[in-house]
C-alpha cells in the first residue's frame, strides 16, 4: 500500500500549529500564575443623611435610652443619621475621648451633668448599641445591661442600677469585656433562673482572618469582675480551602462548621426557659489532608483559594481554571442546655454532639 506524501506546506503548517500551542499552553501556564487578578470593590451607595428630630417627639424606648446614657455622662444623640436608622445615643465626643483610655469613662456623673438636657451632637465618643433589663445582681433588683461602644477601642456590657427613677453605673464598675465581634454582631438573651435573678446569655464570635469561633457565653454579673461560663465553644472557617492549604498535614483536625438558630425557650416545661441551638459541623481528618496534599491539582487549588472563598476584591483570570476539593459532608446537631439552679447544663445528646463535631471519623 502506497502512501502518499505529506505536503511541505502542511507539514510547516502542522509543526508551526505544534509551535503556537505549546507557547500558548506555558503563555496560559505564565497568566495562571495566579490565577486571580484584584479587582475594584463596587462603590458603597451614598448615605442619606436626615436631622435628628426634638428628642420629646421619640418613642418611648428612644428616651429612655436617653436617661440611661445620663449614667455615662450628659446625653447626646446624633445630630445626623443615615435614612432610615434613628440617632445613635451617648455621650459626645471629647478629646480625652479620642484615646483608648478608661480614665474618666467610668467615673460616677455628677448630678448636674446627668440633669443636663440631651443635644444633639456632630459626633459620639461612646455609644450606647444594645440594653437588656434584668435583676442580674440580685433578685428583684432593677438593673440594666448596657453595650457601651467606643469606636476603634473597645466593646462593653456595662451595669446600670436605677433608683428613684435614676441610673447610674453600678460601684466598683462591673463590666464583660468582649474580645471579638462578628459581622452580625452579637445575640444575648435573659435568661431568668430558678433563682429569680437573671443571667445574661450570648452567642458570640471571634473573627480572624478567615476563621471564626463561635461560643455560647453564660454571663454572671453577680461578681466583679462578671463571672462567665463558655457553654460551647466552635471553631470553623469561611474558607476551607485556604484553612487547608495553610496547615496541610501536621496533626490536627480541622473542623468547619457554625452555630445557628440560637434561642432561649422551655424544652422541659418546667417554667424555666432553656438553650437550644443549631449546629451544622464536619471534620476533615489527616487522611483526607494527606489525600488532598497528594492530588495533582493540590497546588492550582492553593492558588486558587482566593477566589474559591469568594473574595469580592480577587478574581478569576480569563482562560484560567480553578480545581475544588471535595470536602466531607455536613452534619446536623441540635445543643440544648437546660436551665438548674444558677447555671445550665447540657443534656447527654448534646455532649455526644459536641464531641463527635470535634472527632467525626471520617466516612467516603
Amino acid at each position: 500500500m502506497r502512501t502518499r506524501p505529506i505536503p511541505r506546506q502542511r507539514f510547516v503548517g502542522f509543526f508551526l500549529g505544534l509551535l503556537c500551542s505549546t507557547q500558548a499552553s506555558i503563555a496560559d501556564e505564565n497568566r495562571c500564575d495566579p490565577p486571580w487578578v484584584f479587582v475594584e470593590p463596587l462603590p458603597l451607595p451614598k448615605q442619606v443623611l436626615k436631622p435628628a428630630s426634638d428628642p420629646t417627639r421619640w418613642s418611648s424606648t428612644q428616651r429612655q435610652w436617653l436617661e440611661i446614657a445620663r449614667a455615662f455622662c450628659p446625653p447626646a444623640y446624633e445630630a445626623e443619621a443615615p435614612v432610615p436608622r434613628a440617632p445613635r445615643i451617648g455621650c459626645e465626643a471629647s478629646p480625652t475621648s479620642a484615646t483608648c483610655e478608661q480614665t474618666g469613662d467610668t467615673a460616677p456623673v455628677p448630678p448636674e451633668a446627668a440633669a443636663a438636657t440631651p443635644k444633639p451632637a456632630k459626633e459620639l465618643g461612646l455609644t450606647l448599641d444594645t440594653v437588656a433589663f434584668g435583676s442580674f445582681s440580685r433578685a428583684g433588683a432593677d438593673e440594666a445591661i448596657v453595650e457601651a461602644v467606643k469606636f476603634g477601642c473597645w466593646d462593653r456590657f456595662y451595669l446600670v442600677s436605677r433608683a428613684d427613677g435614676h441610673w447610674s453605673l453600678v460601684q466598683p464598675v462591673r463590666f464583660a469585656e468582649l474580645v471579638g465581634r462578628s459581622r452580625f454582631g452579637y445575640d444575648c438573651r435573659v435568661a431568668r433562673m430558678a433563682t429569680k435573678r437573671d443571667l445574661f446569655v450570648c452567642m458570640r464570635a471571634l473573627m480572624g482572618g478567615t476563621s471564626t469561633e463561635e461560643s455560647i457565653i453564660v454571663s454572671d454579673f453577680r461578681s466583679d469582675p462578671p463571672a462567665e461560663l463558655v457553654l460551647t465553644s466552635f471553631g470553623h472557617t469561611d474558607a476551607p480551602t485556604a484553612e487547608v492549604c495553610e496547615h496541610q498535614p501536621d496533626g490536627r483536625v480541622i473542623s468547619l462548621g457554625s452555630l445557628h438558630t440560637f434561642e432561649l425557650v422551655d424544652i422541659d416545661h418546667d417554667g424555666l426557659r432553656d438553650i437550644r441551638a443549631s449546629l451544622e459541623y464536619a471534620v476533615i481528618d489527616q487522611r483526607q489532608l494527606a489525600r488532598y496534599v497528594s492530588a495533582p491539582d493540590y497546588s492550582l487549588s492553593c492558588a486558587c483559594a482566593p477566589i474559591l472563598e469568594h473574595n469580592p476584591y480577587q478574581q478569576l483570570k480569563p482562560g484560567c481554571r480553578c480545581p475544588k476539593f471535595r470536602f466531607p459532608a455536613t452534619h446536623q446537631a441540635t445543643l440544648v442546655f437546660l436551665a438548674r439552679g444558677d447555671t445550665f447544663t447540657p443534656t447527654p445528646a448534646t455532649e455526644l454532639a459536641l464531641k463527635a463535631a470535634n472527632a467525626l471519623p471520617e466516612r467516603d
